[in-house]
C-alpha cells in the first residue's frame, strides 16, 4: 500500500528469498520460508526457562545456610533465647564485608549447613551454556564469537569461519537470485552479459597473512597476489610475469672446496 492506495504486483515482479521449509500443509505453509528459530524452538524455550529460573533463584535465594549445635543431645541444644543471641553475634562477628578474614572463636561446637538450589534448578541454569551453542548452530555461527573471554586465535578463526561458511554462501545465493530475476531482463534487452557479483575482498577475515603471501609469491605473479589481496593491478608487463631464482643450483653440481 502506497499513499493509501493498494498496488497489485505480478508474481514475476516480486523477488522472494526464503529458507527451505519441509512442512507441507494444505494451507501452503511450505511457500513461506522456515525460520531457524522454529527448528530450534525447544532450545529457545529451554533458554528462556533457564534464564527465568536463574532470576528467580537470585530473587528468592533467602538465607545462605543454617547454624546448629554439632551434637545429638537435645538437652544441650540452644534455647530460643540463645538462638536469638547466636544470630545477633553471627551478624556482628561473622557476617558482612567488615569481618572478612576474621578468626572467630565459638564457645560450643556448632556446624554450618549451606542451603543450595535444587538439582533441577541447577540443571536448568547449567543449560544456559548449552543453549547458546545450539542456538548459534541453527545459523552455523561459531559460538566462540559470543564467549566472554575467547583467545585471540580462537576469535580470529571463528570470525573467518563465520564469514566463509555463513556470510559468503548467503551472498552467493543472493547474487544468483538477483542475476536470474533482476539482471536477466536487461541482459536480454541489451544483448550484453551483465553480472552482479559480491566483492568478498572487503572482508579482512578472508585476506591472507603475510606468511601465506610470502609462500605464494614463488608461484604467482605480483598482480595475482595483489588481486587476492583486493588491490588494483600494476600497469607493468613485469607484474604479470613469474620470476625465478637463478642463484640456486642443484646439490649434485655443488662441489666443496677443500
Amino acid at each position: 500500500m502506497i499513499g493509501g492506495y493498494t498496488r497489485e504486483l505480478e508474481a514475476v515482479d516480486v523477488l522472494q528469498m526464503k529458507m527451505a521449509n519441509p512442512m507441507f500443509t494444505e494451507s501452503g505453509d511450505q511457500l513461506r520460508g522456515q525460520s531457524p528459530l522454529l527448528a530450534g524452538l525447544k532450545w529457545l524455550q529451554l533458554d528462556d526457562t533457564a534464564l527465568l529460573s536463574w532470576v528467580k533463584s537470585v530473587e528468592n535465594e533467602g538465607a545462605k545456610g543454617i547454624i546448629s549445635p554439632n551434637h545429638s543431645d537435645p538437652n544441650l541444644w540452644l534455647t530460643p533465647d540463645q538462638v536469638v543471641g547466636v544470630e545477633e553475634r553471627v551478624q556482628e562477628k561473622i557476617h558482612g564485608a567488615s569481618n572478612k578474614n576474621k578468626v572467630v572463636v565459638s564457645g560450643m561446637p556448632l556446624q554450618f549447613t549451606q542451603i543450595g538450589l535444587s538439582p533441577d534448578a541447577l540443571s536448568l541454569i547449567d543449560a544456559l551454556k548449552h543453549t547458546q551453542v545450539n542456538l548459534c548452530d541453527l545459523w552455523g555461527v561459531p559460538a566462540t564469537l559470543f564467549e566472554p573471554n575467547p583467545t585471540y586465535q580462537n576469535q580470529q578463526a571463528a570470525a573467518k569461519r563465520f564469514i566463509s561458511e555463513v556470510v559468503v554462501p548467503y551472498l552467493s545465493k543472493e547474487d544468483d537470485v538477483l542475476n536470474r530475476w533482476l539482471v536477466e531482463p536487461f541482459r536480454k534487452r541489451d544483448g550484453k552479459n551483465y553480472v552482479i557479483d559480491t566483492d568478498t575482498s572487503v572482508f579482512e577475515e578472508l585476506k591472507m597473512t603475510l606468511d601465506e603471501i610470502t609462500a605464494l609469491s614463488a608461484y604467482l605473479t605480483k598482480n595475482e597476489v595483489r588481486i587476492m589481496q583486493g588491490w588494483d593491478e600494476i600497469d607493468n608487463e613485469y607484474a604479470n610475469e613469474l620470476f625465478i631464482d637463478n642463484n640456486k643450483i642443484p646439490m649434485s653440481d655443488y662441489a666443496v672446496q677443500i
